[in-house]
């Protein structure tokens, strides 16, 4: 069986009582691979389905406290800056877009982070990815 460890730790409940020994990782016990989980030495391998799940709900509680912004940044950061290439590339004004987007993460539009302090974020990346979009298109030139 290989696995791959990605957490091990004992970790304390904040009141400073309690304590558990949680490990996950990757496992390749079954015949398909998965997520294991060992939680006070009592362990066990999920079923795919089960651990989308898992990583999806994980995932959820990590973007409401915002600890997955950074480590998300570059594979979203990649993406966004492909599609403000390709709006150059089909003629669009990609500065007055990033302008008009900039104040709609800021403000009330469907797409704007419910976070006041996720906004100036957003806003960041957006220019982040602007910046290196237009690194590209002169690279192209």
């Amino acid at each position: 069986m290989a696995t791959t460890q990605y957490f091990e730790e004992t970790i304390k409940c904040q009141g400073k009582k309690e304590e558990m020994s949680v490990e996950f990782g990757r496992s390749s016990f079954y015949e398909e691979d998965s997520i294991y989980l060992n939680v006070d030495g009592k362990s066990l391998v999920m079923d795919r389905a089960t651990a989308k799940r898992f990583i999806e709900a994980a995932a959820g509680v990590g973007n409401y406290f915002d600890f997955l912004y950074h480590q998300l940044k570059g594979r979203d950061m990649s993406a966004l800056t492909g599609v403000l290439v390709e709006a150059h590339n089909k003629g669009v004004d990609i500065e007055a877009l990033t302008e008009t987007v900039s104040g709609g993460l800021m403000g009330l539009e469907l797409y704007a982070p419910a976070s006041a302090e996720q906004k100036p974020k957003e806003v960041e990346s957006l220019k982040s990815a602007l910046t290196e979009a237009q690194k590209l298109i002169a690279i192209k030139a």
